[in-house]
């Protein structure tokens, strides 16, 4: 942990990779190269999963103890919203998968030269995007309702040391709290 204050606000930090990843995707994208597309939507995917696997193991039961939530910020706003991100991304891979240009097979963890641009469907990428803009704007909801009310809740009602023993437990894939 760095820093002498802990605070449960740090965990918004893993939100700031999560956009710079799924920008890094939807730049491959435009540039109609699927391999590095399905790279940067698996870095993004393995993040997501981790985050909400952290929220749902420490964090959402502390906040279901602790807090009395006003409205609009009651836990199963919190869990649905999870449930919903993971299947709509679950959705992204199998349209990007879908787009994959004939004899071009795309493997999640594979470095494959590009195909070229010429080979893959200008409308199926757009196709795609338009998906991903309803992804992101459940996200971003999400990412809202987070910084409005889980982590300042908690981090206003819980002591130093029990937001300390959160933080030591919170897996931030390579961020540092």
């Amino acid at each position: 942990m760095n820093g002498t204050n802990p605070s449960l606000l740090q965990l918004l930090d893993v939100h700031t990779l999560l956009e710079e990843l799924l920008l890094a995707h939807q730049t491959a994208l435009l540039d109609r190269n699927l391999p590095a597309a399905a790279h940067w939507l698996q870095q993004f995917d393995s993040q997501l999963r981790q985050h909400i696997a952290d929220e749902e193991a420490w964090i959402l039961p502390v906040y279901a103890e602790q807090i009395d939530p006003p409205e609009g910020a009651k836990l199963i706003f919190f869990q649905s919203e999870h449930e919903k991100l993971l299947k709509s991304l679950d959705e992204l891979h199998a349209r990007l998968m879908a787009i994959e240009p004939a004899g071009t097979p795309l493997q999640f963890g594979h470095v494959l030269a590009p195909p070229a641009p010429s080979q893959v469907s200008a409308r199926e990428i757009i196709a795609l995007l338009d998906r991903e803009a309803s992804f992101k704007d459940l996200l971003q909801h999400h990412d809202a309702r987070e910084r409005t009310f889980l982590y300042p809740l908690l981090a206003g009602h819980l002591p130093e040391s029990a937001q300390r023993e959160i933080l030591e437990r919170v897996v931030l894939g390579g961020l540092s709290a």
